[in-house]
């Protein structure tokens, strides 16, 4: 018997308790979906719905999805429709789903007529050219999986902007950080593909985007700011969503297990063992877990805003003094499966000089070179679990350097453009020698003067 695709979440029949449309719903031919989950959004979703409605991008439709709300909401929802009647706006008000905003955003999707989709949370806002250059860059993907996103800034009651870089999407890295807004471009059969989003209670965007690049996604940047982000609310859904970094980080881990690191796995299970339900605010940080050192050393290194900075400190310390092994990765169009690979530790002269020499090979890819010395390797396989120093001698059935995973943060704020210059010199270097590079690009934290505008936390 044929078998039936899954129920994508938040989408079962008679989830929906009101539904209401534009006199100009029906006859509209969009090509984009724009969708706006909203849960007690009163103050700011008739501006995110406005940002919309000034698209210079016009085949577009916008579905506004109420999270069954306690405030009045969905009336201010319906009061911007008869507004803009020539704009076609469907209004739902669905059951209360618990503060999961993958489900409200699933609910809006499966009512969309576009191939393209667009999520905007109901506190944010597009820039007018948004989706006319979105869909331009998609225009340009080789293949049907594009995922156009690019650079937000952030505003609020705050003085000031900072601008979010845009990065390139490494595989290896966005298992770790995300750097993709939720306000991203995406094709809607990709949605169909992935099963939706999650009913995680945050970071349901940041699973999205890895279960996309496990189908092969084609990530294509835009470097300009394309839409704004509010951060100054506490009940912003980012801060929110930061409140229980780790506890989110534990699911996400969950459900890709095969392409995080053994110990990843076991922290993860170990950690929701304790809290299976989020835990209290403030929520506890156990970032020195003796033992687990690595998952917490990773996880700081991947958010180093999200922590403390002697936590920071540390982590920088450790990796220094126990250069990882990972063995797993991002099962993603052009990446191996598995993939096992050393790292190189040190300053990236000492990477760039390591991969000139096929000496310092990684024997099986199993061996790390340490940044004290380049001729010295440790032996970490399961047989020995010995460690031992010496010269490694260029040898049959040994591998020259393959991959590099390339962190590069804190950076001071008068040399962060040229730190960042520095770094991509060394990576197209290495690129150009054949070895594949991946980045964490964990931004500066701390206090800026007037003179600065750097991107951190």
């Amino acid at each position: 018997m044929p078998t039936t695709a899954p129920q994508i979440p938040g989408t079962e029949p008679g989830i929906l308790i009101e539904q209401i449309q534009t006199s100009s719903w029906m006859d509209a031919d969009p090509t984009v979906s724009v969708i706006i989950p909203c849960c007690n959004g009163e103050r700011s979703v008739r501006e995110a719905m406005d940002s919309i409605v000034r698209q210079s991008f016009r085949r577009v439709e916008l579905i506004v999805v109420d999270d069954s709300s306690s405030d009045n909401s969905f009336a201010a929802i319906q009061s911007f429709q008869r507004h803009d009647e020539q704009f076609p706006i469907l209004a739902l008000r669905r059951e209360g789903s618990g503060g999961r905003p993958g489900l409200v955003r699933n609910t809006g999707i499966a009512k969309a007529r576009a191939d393209f989709i667009v999520c905007l949370d109901a506190d944010d806002q597009l820039l007018p050219d948004t989706l006319e250059r979105m869909m331009k860059r998609a225009g340009e993907a080789s293949g049907t999986r594009p995922v156009v996103y690019g650079a937000y800034e952030r505003f609020g009651t705050r003085d000031g902007r900072w601008p979010w870089p845009v990065r390139p999407i490494e595989p290896n890295a966005l298992i770790r950080q995300n750097h993709i807004s939720i306000a991203t471009l995406f094709a809607k059969p990709l949605w169909e593909e992935v099963g939706g989003f999650t009913g995680m209670k945050g970071y349901e965007d940041w699973e999205f985007w890895i279960s996309t690049a496990r189908l092969g996604a084609e990530f294509l940047p835009i470097p300009d700011v394309l839409y704004r982000v509010r951060f100054d609310s506490p009940d912003s859904v980012n801060h929110k969503a930061k409140r229980s970094h780790e506890w989110l980080v534990a699911q996400i881990i969950l459900q890709h297990e095969d392409i995080y690191e053994p110990e990843e796995v076991q922290w993860a299970h170990e950690f929701l063992t304790a809290w299976p339900d989020a835990p209290p605010d403030p929520w506890p940080r156990y970032p020195r877990d003796t033992k687990h050192p690595l998952p917490a050393a990773l996880r700081i290194a991947a958010w180093p805003g999200y922590y403390p900075e002697e936590e920071v400190l540390w982590a920088s310390q450790w990796l220094g003094a126990n250069p990882p092994v990972l063995r797993r990765g991002l099962h993603a169009a052009g990446v191996s499966s598995p993939r096992r690979c050393g790292i190189v530790s040190g300053s990236p002269r000492d990477i760039l000089n390591a991969a000139e020499q096929d000496s310092q090979a990684l024997d099986d890819h199993n061996h790390v070179i340490h940044p004290t010395s380049r001729t010295q390797h440790t032996d970490t396989s399961e047989t020995t679990g010995r460690e031992r120093s010496g010269t490694v001698a260029s040898t049959a059935g040994r591998s020259p350097i393959q991959r590099v995973l390339f962190i590069c943060h804190d950076f001071p704020p008068h040399r962060f453009a040229g730190a960042q210059l520095y770094a991509l010199m060394i990576a197209k270097e290495l690129v150009a020698r054949g070895i594949q590079v991946d980045v964490f690009h964990p931004v500066f934290r701390g206090e800026l003067g007037d003179d600065y505008r750097v991107y951190h936390d």
